[in-house]
């Protein structure tokens, strides 16, 4: 009895786990209602065969537990009968035990490939459709009941986020440091992003309590939360020194711009400089200054100069995170190191931190910054810089050697090199560096970073960043880039100086060309060639490109046309995404048109025609990210369109068009009709498979 008892308790227990099994949701729903098949996953399918032979084995199973407690009652006493019976009996609980963890093991390997490719993207529910900030300006929207990733989110380009809360549907702070920039935290007390400490700062998790909660998440990067002091412990790290290159492999001494000007080719990676000159070393964790211990000793030991020697203007050189030294004489090629005031120390070419390449000794005189004030600042807001070699013709630059915007109204007119000034051009807000590029010995040559912060700008109405392309002859598209335009032109127009632009453009462009972030115009035919500061006259608010870089256009009357964008569509989307490019000077219909994306990701397809325009369908490339886009014919290119990486969450995202809701086919993505976001579903067959392991020999 015992063995019918097991046996019936087994049964059931299968019987459940099949009515679980055969509850699980695999969103099949969206595939039913395009196709006409039935509304359950394969898998599940599969799973029920599973079942319904396994119930056939397990009932055999059973069978055979029962016919040997049969034979057993019915044995009378005969010795071969009972040992028949018992035969049976085991037989038959073991192959029940064997279909039972087959069973198990069949389950499990089910449940495991339904739950991974569920199609959730957060960790709680929520009603789709359902949007929610998060982050810096990023926002998150509910597909298929959950919360999907944060977009449009940049909290690492200064004024980080006011909240950290990664969910505010739910009580109390949902803590997450993701959401704060990477030299932030999220205190879960406030639930604001605070920044990280820095040497010497307290890292107590737990303030309340008397012993220390020692937290190396309350620590900056390269430090540790002390258990027994409970500050932030480090020692010095050096991750950047300059100035780089700009001399030539083969002969340090001569000066270079481009391999074309030595025998080998130009260094561009390389600190050096000669005696004198100033030298930045960027890093960490260098403390406060003490001028008895605090130090930077070049190759030999030999101590660098304060920079106040060559320029008294040149105060408070020496900070947390940055270090200006002045190259002291008779110096020699090697590693660098900069000793604390607690005596800790870091070299360049030791194990701590990046490492570097050795400091080169030549005999290069280079311009050298120390100082600017203010060290943050706005758009059209003055910069001083102080240094040496900052001779007349200088110019100042924000950014680094390879990727830089040209300060404006850049004035270095002192006799002695020690000073100069410039204008803060439309830079995105953030930490960032400033050079000076000035002429020593009939050489131009980049002088040592130095340390600014573009601040965030007030909410000062319409501007205009910049343009592209900056030269071009009658009928070339011109893409003005800014924001406050408005959605529509309207009585809105564009002048070239006091000529007005040109808004005729092929059918297929339609109401393309203005949008609140970016306008474009043809240059007018009545434009002589010279130069001209760009206008938008918004209903009365006249916009100009003073405050661009570069700010003026150059009509050149001999120059080619060059490929030119009217249209993008989607303007947003994810790697991969197909996209539609419209306008003129593609090249010839039939021929190879070569689109490239941000980061240079290119891709060729055929040119064909559209309603009077040009005609190309990329599709987003791996590894591209948001960015311009652009139309390279024989190496040249006009204006640019851009193209936002990602999904979008509202209609604000895909710049005049709709954002796919959630339920359609191309949720997350811009299309420029609702309808349209249900069509274009391509032929598909859903398939799964499996391999026993088994070969046929």
């Amino acid at each position: 009895m015992r063995y019918l008892a097991l046996s019936i308790l087994v049964l059931g227990s299968l019987a459940f786990f099949r009515l679980a099994l055969a509850q699980v949701d695999v969103g099949m729903s969206e595939i039913g209602a395009s196709v006409n098949l039935t509304q359950d996953d394969p898998r599940t399918i599969v799973a029920r065969v599973i079942n319904i032979a396994m119930s056939v084995l397990g009932i055999i199973a059973v069978g055979l537990i029962l016919w040997g407690g049969f034979v057993w009652m019915t044995a009378g006493g005969q010795e071969e009968k009972i040992d028949q019976a018992k035969k049976i009996l085991r037989n038959g609980v073991i192959g029940l035990l064997i279909i039972l963890s087959a069973w198990g093991i069949v389950t499990f390997i089910l449940s495991s490939l339904l739950g991974a490719t569920n199609s959730s993207g957060g960790s709680s529910s929520c009603t789709s459709g359902q949007t929610l900030a998060c982050g810096c300006g990023g926002g998150m929207s509910c597909i298929d009941g959950y919360w999907g990733p944060c977009l449009g989110s940049d909290c690492n380009s200064g004024g980080g986020p006011t909240s950290c809360d990664s969910n505010t549907l739910l009580p109390g702070c949902q803590a997450a440091d993701q959401i704060c920039a990477t030299d932030s935290y999220c205190d879960s007390d406030s639930c604001s992003c605070q920044p990280k400490g820095q040497l010497g700062d307290s890292c107590d998790a737990d303030a309340a309590t008397p012993t220390c909660d020692a937290d190396n998440n309350l620590c900056g990067e390269y430090l540790t939360c002390g258990p027994a002091s409970c500050v932030c412990e480090g020692q010095p790290v050096i991750t950047a020194v300059s100035p780089l290159g700009g001399f030539c492999e083969e002969d340090a001494n001569k000066a270079c711009i481009s391999d074309d000007d030595c025998s080998q080719s130009c260094d561009v990676v390389t600190p050096n400089g000669t005696d004198g000159n100033l030298i930045t070393i960027m890093g960490a964790n260098f403390g406060v200054y003490n001028p008895e211990s605090s130090k930077v000793l070049f190759p030999g030991d030999v101590p660098g100069v304060s920079p106040s020697v060559v320029n008294p203007e040149c105060i408070d050189s020496w900070t947390n995170n940055q270090i200006v030294v002045t190259v002291p004489a008779s110096s020699v090629s090697g590693p660098l190191t900069v000793v604390a005031a607690d005596s800790q120390s870091d070299k360049t070419n030791d194990d701590i931190g990046p490492a570097l390449p050795d400091f080169i000794a030549n005999d290069l005189v280079r311009p050298g910054l120390c100082l600017l004030t203010p060290e943050s600042g706005r758009l059209s807001d003055k910069v001083n810089y102080f240094g040496i070699n900052l001779y007349s013709g200088g110019q100042a630059y924000f950014g680094d050697y390879a990727r830089n915007v040209r300060g404006l109204d850049s004035v270095f007119a002192n006799p002695a090199g020690l000073a100069g000034t410039s204008t803060i051009p439309n830079l995105q807000k953030g930490g960032m560096s400033s050079f000076v590029v000035s002429s020593v010995n009939g050489v131009p040559q980049k002088s040592n970073y130095v340390k600014f912060v573009k601040q965030e700008e007030p909410n000062a109405g319409p501007y205009i960043s910049h343009f592209q392309p900056t030269t071009g002859r009658a009928g070339q598209y011109v893409t003005i880039h800014g924001g406050g335009f408005g959605g529509a032109r309207g009585e809105s127009k564009v002048y070239f100086g006091d000529q007005e632009a040109s808004y005729i453009f092929p059918e297929a462009c339609g109401s393309s060309i203005w949008k609140d972030k970016q306008i474009i115009v043809k240059v007018p035919s009545e434009l002589s060639d010279g130069n001209y500061e760009i206008k938008v006259d918004l209903s009365g608010v006249l916009v100009t490109s003073q405050n661009a870089n570069p700010n003026v256009f150059t009509a050149d009357s001999d120059e080619a046309l060059k490929s030119s964008i009217c249209k993008i569509s989607p303007p947003r989307g994810p790697v991969g995404t197909a996209v539609t490019l419209w306008g003129e000077y593609f090249g010839d219909l039939g021929t190879n048109g070569l689109t490239i994306f941000s980061r240079d990701k290119g891709v060729s397809g055929v040119i064909t025609s559209d309603r009077g325009a040009d005609r190309l369908n990329p599709n987003a490339p791996p590894q591209a990210v948001s960015g311009p886009v652009r139309v390279v014919k024989n190496g040249a290119w006009g204006n640019d369109v851009n193209f936002e990486i990602g999904t979008c969450s509202i209609d604000a995202d895909c710049s005049g068009e709709i954002c796919c809701p959630a339920g359609t086919y191309k949720q997350g993505r811009c299309a420029p009709t609702l309808a349209s976001c249900y069509i274009n579903i391509p032929r598909s067959v859903f398939e799964w498979g499996f391999d026993t392991g088994f070969g046929s020999g």
